[in-house]
């Protein structure tokens, strides 16, 4: 609940079921995010996530004493639950890509790390007497798993196993988690996917992509779009440029006022540092980014168009202005908090504006939308695929475009649209890239 000004703020409040004699009771400061887990057993205590310390960092709030106590604070970690009897709660720690439970003793803040395996953990919940920890788990090949890790004897076993269908386990390659320094020296981690046993003195075409949010991350998980790339002979390079959460509050605002600014320099830089590698074909790397990452594609081919040999900018962005004016109300806060007033700022808002630079595109790009997309309207590509056309473009030479009927924001609503997406862009990367 919110009562202040700033939209950004998050209070946690105690109110009778009447709406009556309402309390607030964890604020840890004015503009933070102050998320509610859950109460203890006993109902005394109260588990959150706070950041206001810019890092999310776990904290209970004491209901008979109204304290409230953190915990950690060193990197990002949210509160998950408590223990049978209160004195524990387990939380999930964002460190490097990666999402492992750890477990606080609250009266002492001692930490106690967990061996889980290198991937991602959540839904993290004490068991058996606080014996074990019982959490999904998610690893770069194994697509989905539920596990008991037993923390007395800190080792961990399967209770439902991965399900693989008719793929061979051996198919799927290990990335790797890199750090490379962008054009300011700011250290940008990125997680790199290439084939098994690339032979000595082998170039491969490479592709970077973007994630959408800007407010996201890439995570050491089970990626198919990694996998498909990295069997099809393609370098992937998952980059968590600046904006990107689980890095902290400060990373994660430094493109505030700033799409397409030093996020793209970031990206720019991606690609330099693969020229870099032995294994990647200078002359042909490509960028595809879905929705922010969309929005990424259309200003990287437009802003930085010498460093592409191909792109597919899906449900992406193509013009801030008429992508605000399309919104829906909620959303429209959303941008004005990370771009400004569009009328205030209209100069900034057109300079991120690939729209106004179509005529800069030199690699041949597909543009992909679904016709029932909420968050970033169809006509954002429609409005790029005519600029281009009024250019002299050619739809089948220059640039190719496909609209989704049935189809909202992403290609995930189903199994067939998910198959139909990959085909259509790995067929296009093949034809173009490679």
């Amino acid at each position: 609940m919110n009562e202040t000004r700033d939209l950004r703020n998050l209070d946690t409040w105690l109110v009778k079921p009447d709406g009556s004699e309402k309390k607030r009771i964890v604020c840890v400061k004015e503009g933070s995010e102050d998320i509610l887990t859950e109460w203890s057993k006993d109902g005394k205590l109260l588990a959150f996530t706070t950041d206001a310390n810019k890092v999310k960092q776990p904290g209970v709030y004491n209901l008979e004493t109204g304290e409230t106590k953190l915990l950690g604070g060193e990197c990002e970690e949210t509160a998950a639950g408590f223990s049978e009897d209160g004195k524990k709660l387990v939380c999930l720690r964002n460190y490097e890509a990666t999402v492992f439970p750890v477990v606080y003793d609250i009266e002492t803040g001692k930490c106690e790390k967990t061996k889980f395996p290198k991937g991602v953990a959540a839904s993290v919940q004490f068991a058996l007497n606080n014996q074990l920890l019982i959490a999904p788990l998610n690893t770069p090949t194994i697509p989905s798993a539920l596990v008991a890790y037993d923390l007395k004897n800190r080792t961990i076993k399967y209770l439902v196993e991965p399900q693989y269908g008719n793929a061979d386990p051996e198919f799927f390659v290990t990335p790797e988690y890199i750090k490379y320094k962008s054009s300011d020296g700011l250290e940008i981690p990125a997680i790199l996917y290439k084939p098994k046993n690339i032979p000595k003195r082998k170039i491969l075409p490479t592709l970077i992509m973007p994630h959408g949010g800007p407010t996201g991350q890439y995570f050491f998980e089970f990626d198919i779009i990694g996998q498909i790339l990295a069997n099809e002979g393609y370098i992937l390079l998952l980059p968590n440029v600046r904006g990107s959460t689980g890095y902290g509050r400060k990373f994660q605002d430094m493109n505030l006022m700033d799409w397409g600014g030093k996020d793209l320099e970031d990206v720019a830089a991606g690609a330099n540092y693969l020229k870099s590698l032995p294994y990647v074909d200078e002359a042909k790397i490509g960028i595809f980014g879905g929705s922010y990452g969309g929005f990424m594609t259309f200003i990287a081919v437009t802003k930085k168009p010498e460093l592409w040999a191909a792109a597919c900018a899906w449900i992406g962005i193509s013009r801030l202005k008429t992508f605000y004016e399309r919104s829906q109300p909620h959303f429209k806060y959303f941008i004005r908090m990370h771009m400004g007033d569009p009328e205030k700022n209209s100069k900034l808002w057109e300079d991120r504006s690939a729209l106004n630079f179509a005529s800069n595109v030199r690699c041949p790009i597909l543009i992909v939308h679904g016709v029932h997309d909420p968050r970033c309207p169809v006509e954002e590509s429609r409005q790029f695929r005519d600029k281009l056309v009024e250019l002299g473009k050619k739809e089948g030479e220059d640039f190719e475009y496909v609209e989704f009927g049935e189809e909202g924001h992403g290609a995930y609503t189903d199994m067939s649209m998910r198959t139909r997406t990959l085909k259509i862009l790995l067929d296009f990367f093949n034809r173009r890239l490679k």
